[in-house]
């Protein structure tokens, strides 16, 4: 498994939210240790709201990132992995 999953909402065969309720079948078991953020380009808050409904889902972030973003999407996967040990 990925340590971590970067989802848009406009993908090719399935969107973003497609992706989450797909995941969330998963997300008891082998998906449980995934970090997956939601890094869309949207403004839309109603977009966000429905992201974070997700209770699996890390984060929402808009796009671009920068480098301070994914420092801390990093930082906050790192400590995850110390906790599982």
């Amino acid at each position: 498994m990925p340590d971590c999953i970067l989802v848009d909402l406009n993908m090719p065969e399935m969107n973003g939210f497609e992706f989450l309720e797909y995941c969330n079948q998963y997300v008891a078991g082998p998906m449980s240790f995934v970090h997956i953020y939601m890094v869309t380009s949207s403004l839309y808050e109603s977009d966000r709201e429905k992201a974070l409904s997700f209770s699996f889902l890390k984060g929402f972030r808009e796009k671009p990132l920068s480098k301070e973003i994914v420092t801390e999407m990093l930082e906050l996967m790192l400590m995850g992995k110390e906790r599982q040990q």
